[in-house]
């Protein structure tokens, strides 16, 4: 993609984080909060209609007013309810991309946007906590919004950091922890390997992307970190290789709540991904879709028309299916906690606006 940095922060860049650190802390997680807001035209005005296709206009639109529906409400009492339930050993926010909604289609409004939910995140957590977010690809949709957000990226996620950031793939430490952040939107194989093989002593390593790495049962499942087939062996290398460090990876993009554990003769690794997009009441529940690794694929196989979706769908979920020893999805959203420590890095899901967990993940045990 046009314009994406191909900088490189290694691990030994002022790591101001560690120095301060525990070795046992928690994160607060968000997955993916879209934020807008009613009237339409406080970030769209300049969303050009005559350049979009009809039917792109009218999606567009309608989540226009989807995501300015949950900021009136749902998303305020979403992050009230994150900050109530924030441990007392917190180091940092961590937001799995899309941020925001993007399509103001006019760069300075798109700078704007993104300065506004950062103040308002800041906010929501008094200013206690450093708030770090991996690009998702709303972050960058619409004209001008890729440099607009490389460029405030760099410059926020610095500050919060502490750090020289100069790219949309980065790392950083927490402690004894090493923490990979990748844009998937444009990734670099030979940057997100040598980041990873420079965290090699760590004690837990997190790759963290807005699109998961591990295939999902969704209908966009190439729609994801190193998904598409120019990148298979790309893909399956780095996985083998997370495979062998016991690696987290924490991703959105999904809108769901996804937790698989792969396991080979190559090791373990476990993906958790969560969604803050909370769309109507009903999504403020826990009760998994699926739970057990025989239903990965039952869900979007069937609805698939097209014989070569259909082919390829099946291809990649075999590709991931045979080391699945663990799974569940939950069709709802909330907000997350991580509690990290030398023996286990444990996820905990509260669904909608609760201050009661709904469930939780054990990700490294």
């Amino acid at each position: 993609m046009k314009g994406c940095a191909a900088g490189t922060l290694l691990l030994g860049c002022r790591p101001s984080l560690a120095a301060r650190t525990p070795r046992n802390y928690s994160v607060v997680l968000l997955g993916d909060t879209h934020y807008d807001t009613f009237p339409s035209s406080t970030y769209h005005a300049h969303y050009d209609n005559d350049r979009k296709a009809e039917w792109l206009w009218r999606v567009q639109r309608a989540e226009f007013m989807r995501n300015g529906d949950m900021w009136s409400d749902r998303c305020p009492r979403l992050l009230k309810a994150s900050a109530d339930c924030m441990p007392s050993d917190a180091r940092f926010v961590l937001q799995l991309g899309d941020l925001v909604q993007g399509d103001c289609d006019h760069q300075p409004t798109h700078k704007r946007m993104l300065d506004d939910v950062m103040q308002l995140m800041k906010r929501a957590y008094a200013g206690r906590l450093p708030f770090v977010a991996v690009e998702g690809n709303h972050d960058i949709r619409g004209d001008g919004a890729l440099e607009a957000y490389h460029e405030w990226s760099n410059v926020t996620m610095g500050r919060e950091l502490g750090q020289e950031v100069t790219s949309t793939t980065y790392s950083f430490r927490q402690g004894d922890d090493a923490w990979v952040v990748v844009d998937f939107n444009c990734p670099n194989p030979n940057l997100v390997n040598r980041l990873v093989d420079s965290t090699q002593g760590a004690r837990h390593l997190f790759l963290v992307t807005h699109g998961p790495l591990v295939f999902s049962d969704s209908g966009s499942f190439r729609w994801s970190l190193f998904g598409a087939p120019k990148y298979n062996e790309v893909r399956r290398a780095l996985i083998a290789k997370l495979m062998r460090r016991r690696a987290i990876i924490l991703a959105g993009h999904t809108h769901v709540i996804d937790f698989k554990r792969l396991r080979s003769s190559e090791g373990e690794l476990t993906q958790f991904i969560t969604s803050a997009v909370w769309t109507n009441e009903e999504m403020a529940f826990s009760k998994p879709a699926a739970t057990t690794p025989k239903e990965y694929g039952e869900s979007t196989g069937p609805q698939l028309t097209s014989e070569r979706a259909r082919d390829d769908f099946h291809t990649c979920i075999g590709e991931v299916k045979p080391n699945l020893v663990e799974y569940s999805l939950t069709r709802a959203a909330g907000h997350a906690t991580l509690s990290v420590t030398d023996a286990s890095v444990k996820a905990t899901f509260y669904p909608g606006d609760s201050r009661k967990p709904g469930q939780v993940f054990e990700l490294v045990s």
